[in-house]
């Protein structure tokens, strides 16, 4: 019985001495790292141009009619990788809506640039955004909700879903750009001569 007892503390001094020394060789708690400062460096305009435009173009034609020698033909993603193609596509508009809002994002690197006829130039857009910023965040997150649909679509591989967020895109767009890009465009209109 005297041997069984001396067994069992051996093994319980063995156990105990192995999780002593694993405690003292547990890596140490590193402190936790500080914040970054992420600072806005694309303009609005820029992370349009690179990003969130060719990114729609990508969705809106995604599911399209397309004419072939003369004919009509339904154009819809058939592959996984054209699938892909769409669901990335979306995933890039709906990030896109997040940076165009960071603080500190200005609208283009030049302020000075003139506007094209019926467009605002940037300095009178970057006006407007000061004025009514929580109206464009608003904007813009509807844009990413949208955008967010459509990539819900592409996963599911929807075809209809697809098309019928295209059309939600399209909104979404002009109700920004009808509100901060060319808000004029009802006096551009009355400008253009009567059909005969």
């Amino acid at each position: 019985m005297g041997r069984f007892r001396s067994s069992g503390i051996i093994v319980g001094l063995i156990v105990l001495a192995g999780a002593l020394e694993a405690k003292q060789t547990a890596p140490a708690k590193r402190p936790a790292a500080p914040p970054t400062t992420v600072s806005a460096d694309a303009t609005i305009q820029e992370i349009m141009a690179t990003i969130i435009s060719p990114s729609s173009k990508i969705v809106f034609e995604a599911v399209s009619t397309v004419t072939v020698k003369g004919k009509e033909q339904q154009k819809v993603p058939t592959t996984d990788a054209e699938w892909a193609g769409v669901r990335n596509a979306a995933q890039r508009m709906v990030e896109g809506s997040k940076l165009i809002v960071m603080d500190g994002r200005r609208v283009a690197r030049n302020l000075n640039a003139k506007g094209n006829e019926g467009e605002l130039g940037p300095k009178e857009v970057e006006a407007l955004l000061a004025k009514n910023r929580p109206v464009f965040n608003k904007l813009a997150r509807e844009f990413g909700d949208v955008a967010g649909a459509a990539l819900k679509a592409a996963e599911k591989k929807d075809v209809d879903g697809v098309f019928s967020t295209a059309g939600d895109l399209d909104a979404a767009c002009e109700n920004c750009h009808l509100t901060f890009w060319y808000p004029d465009q009802d006096k551009l209109f009355d400008k253009q001569p009567a059909k005969k």
